[in-house]
Formats: structure tokens, sequence, C-alpha cells
């Protein structure tokens, strides 16, 4: 596609948007160039829900609210809305919406023609993407790393982004350990929190790279113990409930949440807990830990959850 194609492109896309939108908030305009305060605050809400991405203010004016743009933005944001709107990326959304040939007579096309157009119509995005990003941008991508292990942690990683004027934003990492989203400033800050791996502020200055920064966090190794102990198979409990009552405070805050949206909580004293990882119970390795808390080498604070067989 030419570069007035894929404009073109993009204002069938904002449509398709304000389309998805419109199922999940009805009294909303059908023009998303009319959207503002309270409509634009619950699109960023559900981009968030449903693609785990985000957009600034200043971005949805930028091309939202400006008609027909002179620019596209970068491809991730185009793979964002994509997705949203219910296609794979945006050379998806592209192949499935091109319009037809304005010719009024319609050659007979082998199939192997068909794959080669295809190929050379990804290659077309391939390029795109690469001029794109060599042109710098609006986006911010984000991959985290195990510090000891250098390799991309595949637990879920919280992201908080607290430098925007409002109140902070929260991004989870997707399957490729990373995060992506849209920022108008020169630095960043956010915190990470993660299971296993020790809560951190990030403090990042943005340069506009085409390649994702690698942010390295430490391993929790009390959160990693409580892991392997849940995990393990135990011949000495009692060895191992003074291994537990050494690493856990006296006075310790433990709870147990329910549900995938963690509705439920039960609390537990020290005791109940080392009670509980000490009786060798099936539900035992089914055992996560979500988040722990230290002071003076002990574990103030510890939330888990005990696994579905569903989840």
């Amino acid at each position: 596609m030419s570069r007035s194609e894929d404009i073109k492109a993009f204002v069938r896309l904002k449509k398709a948007v304000a389309e998805e939108f419109l199922r999940h908030h009805p009294s909303a305009s059908p023009n998303l160039e009319e959207w503002k305060g309270q409509e634009i605050t619950d699109f960023q809400d559900h981009l968030i829900q449903k693609v785990n991405g985000q957009v600034s203010e200043k971005w949805f004016y930028t091309y939202f609210k400006s008609g027909v743009p002179d620019k596209l933005p970068r491809i991730d944001m185009l793979n964002l809305l994509s997705r949203y709107a219910g296609w794979d990326n945006w050379n998806d959304f592209k192949f499935q919406r091109q319009a037809p040939s304005e010719s009024t007579s319609v050659p007979v096309v082998s199939k192997k023609w068909y794959v080669l157009g295809y190929l050379i119509l990804t290659a077309v995005g391939l390029f795109a993407w690469n001029q794109f990003m060599t042109q710098g941008g609006d986006g911010v991508q984000f991959c985290f790393y195990d510090q000891d292990r250098n390799e991309p942690i595949t637990n879920p990683v919280r992201v908080e982004i607290i430098n925007f004027k409002e109140s902070p934003r929260t991004l989870v990492t997707s399957g490729n350990s990373c995060v992506a989203w849209d920022s108008d400033e020169n630095v960043v800050q956010f915190a990470v929190h993660s299971p296993y791996y020790k809560s951190d502020t990030i403090v990042r200055a943005l340069t506009g790279g085409e390649d994702p920064e690698i942010i390295y966090l430490k391993t929790d190794d009390y959160a990693l113990m409580l892991h392997y102990f849940s995990k393990s198979k135990v011949e000495d409990w009692k060895q191992r409930r003074r291994e537990l009552n050494q690493i856990i405070h006296d006075d310790a805050i433990i709870y147990q949440v329910f549900g995938q949206n963690d509705y439920g909580v039960d609390l537990y004293s020290k005791e109940e807990l080392i009670n509980k990882m000490t009786l060798p119970t099936s539900s035992l390795r089914q055992m996560d830990i979500l988040e722990t808390r230290r002071k003076d080498g002990k574990i103030v604070q510890l939330k888990f959850k005990i696994r579905d067989d569903e989840e």
C-alpha cells in the first residue's frame, strides 16, 4: 500500500475502533472525533482491559480527534488498535479491509499469485514497520529479564506508571515479558512488581530507539524459597518447620486470595501458614506466591493463592 492508502486504512481502523467501543459503551457518540472527557477515559480503560495497552489523552487528540491525520501512529500502536478492533495486527486489518478494485473486469488469478501477493504485502508491511520505528515516535516498550539467568521473566510483571500528571496507570506484561504504551514524556518513571522478584522503581530517559529496552529484576530469594517449599518433597518436616519459622516474622500479615479477580480473602497467622505448608496435601503443590515484603531479614507480609485446575 502507498502512504495515502495507509492513511485511508487508518481512517477505517478508527471507525472499527469506535464500533468496538460502542459495543460496550452504547451511549457514546458513534464518531470518536466527538469523544471527550469521560468517553476518552472510558476508552483508555477499555483498551487496557481488552489488549493491555495504553494511549495518552495527547495521543488521542493527535491521531483520533484530527479527522484525517497527516501521519500514521507507530506500528506498535497500529497493531494494538487492530487487536482491539478484532484483528491480529495492522497487516491483518489492512488485508481483510482492503477495498476491492474499481475495475469492471475481474481476471482469473491462480492460487500461487494470491500467495505471492500476500508475501509481497507482508514484505511491504515489514518495510513500513522498519520505517516507522526508525523515524521515532511516541511508543515506549520495556521487557523484563531475570538478572541471574539473563532470561525473560515468564511470571506476570505489574507496571505502575507514576510520572503521569494523573493517577498511576497499571499495565501487566504479555507472554513475551514486555509492556508497551504511549508516552509524550522525555523521562518515564514506573514501579514494577512481580512474584519471586524484588519490587523496584525504574527511571528511564526516552530516546526513541527502535529496540525495546531490557530491564533486569533481582529475584526475591525468600519468595522463591517459599515456592520451592510448596513444590518439593520433604522427608524431615520438623526441619522444614524450623526453616519457615526463621524466615517469617511472628507478626507477619498473611492472606490467601480466591478467584481470578482476587475477590475472596482468608487471613492466616504465622503458625497457621506453617501448618499449611508442612501438611503433604495435593493443594500445596498448587500454591502460588503472589507478593512478599520483608523487613530485617524476615517476611512481614505474604500474599498467596491456591490455583484451581482450570487456571
